[in-house]
């Protein structure tokens, strides 16, 4: 019922064994071709934290910290962050076993945290935090940035944000709001599949035929989904 209003202005959906698409809108897969397509319709959440990582100014070697990091989004960014050669992730979430496989993709730079636990000295903040009532995952990781360090917003906490001006003022924070990412970044993400320096092989897709459609929707958003390094694709004949 939710999505009335957006399917009476596009009610041509994505569930289709065939879609017409301008030329412009598409990117071709190049070295990825190889890899399942159940795989890279993680392109939307890697994307969306390719697009953090752009508005956020971050630079190879720098520390990111995830927050939310055992979501899709969250798992996405960490991945991305390892690809894109941060010198350390810190993921922080609720759920111990997946931050603990976090962990295990590379033990040297990677590191589980809480978020009260968070350590100090981030350069840069991927807050892909769900629908949670309050901000106070956000603030935490916020209060753990540098001077001048930068944190952008792509997740989806639900209350507003109490920031000290005079701390933002006086460490010389930024925070920013991402949504999504430019026309160039799926290239630049397949690229870095293709020659294997984003690694998917840790996560795992739940396909369903285009024929159970509702299923898949049902299976996505269902509360005891497993944890972010497994995802539901809808696959067309």
């Amino acid at each position: 019922a939710a999505s009335r209003d957006i399917l009476a202005r596009g009610p041509d959906g994505g569930f289709a064994g065939r879609a017409v698409f301008p030329a412009e809108c598409v990117t071709p897969l190049g070295t990825a071709a190889s890899v399942d397509p159940a795989m890279l319709t993680r392109l939307g959440h890697l994307g969306t934290a390719y697009g953090a990582f752009a508005r956020g100014g971050f630079a190879p070697g720098q520390t990111v910290a995830v927050t939310g990091a055992t979501g899709i989004l969250g798992v996405s960014t960490v991945l991305l962050a390892l690809a894109m050669g941060a010198g350390r992730v810190v993921a922080a979430g609720r759920r111990a076993e997946t931050l603990d496989r976090l962990v295990a993709l590379d033990p040297a730079r990677v590191v589980a945290a809480g978020y009260d636990s968070i350590p100090a000295g981030v350069d840069l903040v991927v807050d892909a935090v769900g629908r949670v009532p309050g901000p106070e995952p956000t603030l935490a990781a916020i209060a753990a940035l540098r001077w001048g360090g930068n944190a952008v917003l792509v997740g989806g906490v639900a209350g507003d944000l109490p920031l000290r001006y005079g701390a933002l003022l006086g460490r010389e924070i930024g925070v920013m709001g991402s949504v999504w990412f430019d026309r160039a970044a799926p290239a630049v993400i397949l690229g870095m599949i293709g020659s294997g320096h984003l690694d998917l092989s840790a996560l795992r897709a739940d396909s369903y035929p285009i024929e159970q459609a509702n299923e898949a929707m049902a299976a996505a958003a269902a509360s005891d989904r497993p944890d972010g390094f497994t995802h539901v694709a809808v696959v067309p004949d």
